[in-house]
C-alpha cells in the first residue's frame, strides 16, 4: 500500500524509497485487490468504495 507519493519519493508503510533510484517502473496485469473479495462484501458497501475511489478524496485521520 502507498502512504505517501510525490515526484520525488514514494513511501511505503514506512519504508522510503527516492523516486531516481527505480531503474524501471510497469503496469502490472492483475488487479491488487484478492480474488473474491467483492463475494465478501454488501452492495451498498461496493458502491460506497467505488464512489470514495471515482472522488479522488484522500481518507481522513
Amino acid at each position: 500500500m502507498i502512504l505517501n507519493n510525490t515526484s520525488h519519493a514514494t513511501s511505503i508503510t514506512g519504508v522510503n524509497i527516492v523516486t531516481s533510484t527505480i531503474e524501471e517502473r510497469k503496469l502490472s496485469t492483475v488487479s491488487m485487490m484478492p480474488d473474491g473479495l467483492l463475494n465478501t462484501i454488501k452492495r451498498e458497501e461496493i458502491l460506497s468504495l467505488l464512489a470514495f475511489l471515482q472522488s479522488g478524496e484522500k481518507e481522513s485521520k
